[in-house]
C-alpha cells in the first residue's frame, strides 16, 4: 500500500470524502482486493482500538444534543497510523509473552511444594508388589496389613496407617523390607516428617518400589539439603529414560 492509499483509506474512514470522491474510491476497492484487504484491515483496527474515552465523550454530547456527535482527535495523520501500528505492536507482544513458556527460578521450598505429588492411593503399588515373582512375602498376613493400611490410607488416616505398620514391623521386615520401608517413607512425607521419610525410602533397594522410591527420596532430599549440584544430578538422572517422572523432573530442572 502507497501513501497515496492509505491517505484515501484514513478520508474515506474519517468521512472527509465528497460523495464524487466516496463513490470513485469504492469503485476502486471493488477492482483491487489488495485496497479492499487493507481497507478491511484499518476497519478492523480502528474499531479493536477506539479511544474509550472519546467513544464515552460522543455518548454523553449525543444525550445533551439529541443527535450523533462525531469527536475528532487533534492528531496528525502520520501519528494516527503510528499509534495504530504500535497499538498493533503491542498486543501482540503482550500475547506472545503470555502464550511463550517462561520459567522462573524458585526455592527449594517452592519446588518440594510445586511437585510433591504423593499418591491417593498405595493400591497400584500392592497390586505390583503382589505380581512380583521375587516376592517371598506370607501372603496372609501381609496382605491383610497392606490393605489395611491402603484403607486408612485412602482415608486420610496417616497416622492410624503408620500405627499399623509399626504394630507389623518386625513381620514385614522379615518377609519385604522394601515395602516396610516405602510405606513408612510415603506415610513420613504425608505428615511432613522429612528425615523420618528420607531414612526409610533410602533404604529401599529396588525392586516394585525401586523408582517411585528414589524420586520421593530426590524430592525429600532437596527440601532438606536444598539445590545442591548432588540433588540436581538425581533430577537430571529421571530425564535421561522413559519414566513416570520424567516430565516433572524436567519441571524441577527448568525452575532451577
Amino acid at each position: 500500500m502507497n501513501e497515496q492509499q492509505a491517505i484515501q483509506i484514513d478520508r474515506y474512514l474519517s468521512g472527509e470524502m465528497s460523495e464524487e470522491e466516496r463513490s470513485g474510491f469504492e469503485r476502486a476497492v471493488e477492482q483491487s482486493a489488495e485496497l479492499a484487504a487493507e481497507l478491511s484491515l484499518q476497519r478492523d483496527m480502528e474499531a479493536a482500538f477506539r479511544e474509550p474515552e472519546v467513544e464515552d465523550l460522543e455518548e454523553k454530547l449525543a444525550m445533551i444534543t439529541g443527535k450523533t456527535t462525531k469527536v475528532r482527535s487533534i492528531q496528525t495523520r502520520p501519528w494516527r497510523w503510528i499509534g495504530l501500528a504500535a497499538s498493533v505492536a503491542i498486543a501482540v507482544g503482550i500475547a506472545l509473552w503470555m502464550l511463550l513458556p517462561f520459567s522462573q527460578s524458585l526455592t527449594a521450598e517452592e519446588l518440594y511444594a510445586a511437585h510433591i505429588d504423593l499418591p491417593s492411593s498405595l493400591e497400584k503399588n500392592l497390586a505390583a508388589r503382589s505380581a512380583d515373582p521375587d516376592s517371598n512375602e506370607p501372603e496372609n498376613l501381609v496382605s491383610q496389613v497392606l490393605q489395611e493400611v491402603d484403607k486408612l490410607y485412602q482415608e486420610g488416616a496417616y497416622q492410624g496407617a503408620a500405627a499399623v505398620i509399626a504394630d507389623n514391623r518386625e513381620a514385614l521386615l522379615q518377609s519385604s523390607p522394601d515395602t516396610y520401608y516405602y510405606l513408612y517413607g510415603i506415610l513420613s512425607l504425608q505428615q511432613s516428617e522429612i528425615q523420618s521419610a528420607t531414612e526409610a525410602l533410602s533404604q529401599v533397594q529396588s525392586g516394585v518400589y525401586g523408582e517411585s522410591a528414589d524420586w520421593y527420596l530426590t524430592l525429600a532430599r532437596l527440601r532438606i539439603e536444598g539445590k545442591t549440584d548432588a540433588v540436581r544430578s538425581k533430577f537430571e538422572q529421571f530425564t535421561n529414560y522413559p519414566n513416570d517422572h520424567l516430565v516433572t523432573a524436567k519441571k524441577v530442572l527448568s525452575s532451577w
